[in-house]
């Protein structure tokens, strides 16, 4: 039995198309706060991979060539922030909307209602990033504060290490943060994730796994062949919120509406905010 979810932008607001279903179903999904709690998860994860991804590209990956066995002329942590700060101005719009400044390693981005890489709509928030040479590639340190999201509020932090590939960038990265949303439920979020794209490609592929513990309830995440380029709708992947009660599935396809199924057996369509 299919209905029908609408979650904008993986917001918790919850609208449900119910006509031909079953009182059992339409209660399951009223009562249960699962099926919101994983748009939200979809929506914070596609936006911190959004900003390590306009923080990390504009470093030049041609700094890092190699002689076959280590990288050669690694930039330092100040040019690496230099090259950050001087490059992430163009990944958001409008160009009033962000501010950029660098102090040593860290270069600091201030976004005020800004859209910018992966879809990313309507974001604000100071966002500092201190950077490290590291092996052949470097480290990066990124805090978020004050955040605001379309809405949603929180503050995160993420340890990233940076490798380059053939083409581009593989960064590893260990995030925490508090969240609140739309719903004005408060999640405490850990995650560990890897992200890869090529350089300036504006697109991502995501794989990682985490908890999030809303109301006092814990739920374990796992994100696995997730693909996302900016002005479309996630391409591929799955994200699984599994809880107490039950195990939710949003399968991304390239549309606008991912088919969501429940260990349940009840199954819904997302409506998200993207494509644009």
């Amino acid at each position: 039995m299919r209905i029908k979810l609408t979650l904008i932008a993986g917001a918790v607001g919850v609208s449900a198309l119910l006509a031909g279903c079953s009182d059992d179903d339409e209660d399951e999904l009223i009562e249960s706060a699962d099926y919101g709690y994983v748009g939200d998860e979809a929506a914070w994860g596609d936006s911190c991979a959004a900003m390590n991804y306009a923080m990390v590209d504009p470093v030049d990956d041609f700094d890092f060539v190699t002689d076959g066995t280590a990288a050669v002329g690694v930039p330092s942590a100040i040019e690496l922030a230099a090259q950050s700060a001087a490059g992430v101005r163009a990944y958001f719009t409008p160009a009033s909307c962000v501010t950029t400044s660098v102090s040593g390693a860290t270069a600091t981005v201030v976004l005020n209602q800004c859209n910018g890489p992966l879809g990313t709509q309507n974001i604000s928030g100071t966002f500092s990033a201190t950077f490290a040479p590291a092996g052949s590639g470097f480290t990066v340190d990124v805090n978020a504060s004050n955040v605001n999201i379309a809405g949603r509020t929180g503050n995160w932090q993420v340890d990233g290490t940076v490798t380059p590939t053939a083409d581009g960038w593989s960064m590893a990265v260990q995030s925490n943060g508090d969240l609140n949303a739309l719903s004005g439920t408060s999640f405490d979020r850990t995650a560990s994730a890897t992200i890869t794209w090529v350089r300036g490609s504006g697109c991502v592929a995501v794989d990682g796994q985490g908890s999030v513990v809303a109301n006092g309830t814990t739920y374990t995440t796992n994100l696995s062949g997730y693909q996302r380029c900016t002005g479309s709708c996630p391409a591929a992947g799955t994200l699984t919120l599994d809880g107490p009660n039950r195990d939710v599935t949003v399968t991304f396809d390239g549309s606008s509406t991912p088919t969501l199924d429940s260990s349940t057996g009840v199954s819904t369509e997302l409506q998200l905010a993207c494509g644009n």
